[in-house]
């Protein structure tokens, strides 16, 4: 798929990658406009995908509806594939995109800050992750606000996962009530989700002179802690699976498609459960992947 589909959007966002290197000023705005370009092209492509390929039906009259609005197109995969965006919030890309428009439109007088040029590639790397499992391995090291985005889309992620598998709809008003009544969460834990959901929020979409890197410092600080409260639910629920099919064998991107989180983070879990004698593994001859089955 990465090779026929998301290709276009993947050299838009190489190209931008190529300017973000050379770090002028002029760089900087040519990949800020590649990096929409290829967000918009990701998009649209996974829009007009084979049903067979993308898994979610968009109707002919929808497509036709769409035209070239970039926020018609973002409604629409709202509306129709939010559980492809979990972690995803399309109001970052449209905040963004008006950004785009001001420097494609204002002249050359205009700067990109380097919070927004970083944060909107990692926008698109997750969005070309979640679209088409395309993965990437770009440093955020010393990227806070890349930091920041990658940690929410991750605990959204679990988050949302343990509600699926304890059959609660995170879209229900009185969702926490309902996961704090089954044990599955603590009332800490909801304190740290909503507060770090607010620190994102204000965060991402500050401009230049608003951006507060102590408030993402502090941001970060929450989401580690919450991601070792959440992982150790996420262990719990990995390993159940892994009962539940006794006489089967995993690939580590098997159960991170399945449990919809990174290859990384489902790694961490699989390897601490195979420390934990929980878990055995070997190595499969015709592939050379390692594979995994319960003790």
């Amino acid at each position: 798929m990465e090779k026929t589909w998301a290709s276009g959007a993947l050299e838009l966002l190489k190209h931008a990658d190529e300017h973000i290197n050379k770090g002028q000023a002029f760089d900087q705005r040519i990949a800020f406009i590649s990096i929409d370009s290829s967000v918009e092209t990701a998009i649209r492509t996974f829009i007009f995908m084979p049903f067979s390929l993308s898994k979610v039906k968009f109707s002919f009259k929808e497509k036709e509806k769409i035209g070239n609005s970039f926020p018609k197109m973002v409604n629409l995969l709202s509306e129709k594939a939010s559980n492809k965006i979990s972690g995803i919030e399309l109001s970052d890309i449209e905040f963004y995109h008006r950004l785009r428009n001001q420097l494609y439109h204002d002249g050359t007088g205009l700067s990109v800050d380097k919070n927004h040029l970083e944060a909107y590639r990692t926008l698109g790397e997750l969005l070309l992750k979640n679209l088409f499992q395309i993965e990437f391995n770009y440093s955020t090291t010393d990227k806070p606000l890349s930091s920041l985005i990658i940690f929410w889309e991750e605990i959204d992620k679990l988050i949302k996962q343990l509600f699926y598998s304890n059959n609660i709809d995170f879209g229900n008003t009185f969702k926490w009530e309902e996961a704090l009544q089954k044990n599955i969460i603590t009332k800490h834990q909801i304190s740290l989700f909503n507060e770090l959901k607010r620190i994102r929020n204000e965060q991402v979409h500050s401009l230049s002179d608003e951006i507060n890197l102590t408030r993402i410092s502090y941001g970060i600080e929450i989401a580690s802690e919450l991601r070792n409260t959440l992982e150790r639910g996420m262990k719990d629920n990995i390993l159940k699976y892994f009962k539940e099919h006794p006489t089967e064998v995993f690939a580590i991107r098997a159960i991170a498609h399945i449990f919809s989180i990174s290859k990384s983070f489902t790694s961490q879990i699989i390897e601490t459960l195979e420390q934990e004698g929980k878990l055995i593994s070997g190595i499969e001859e015709k592939t050379g992947i390692k594979l995994f089955q319960v003790c």
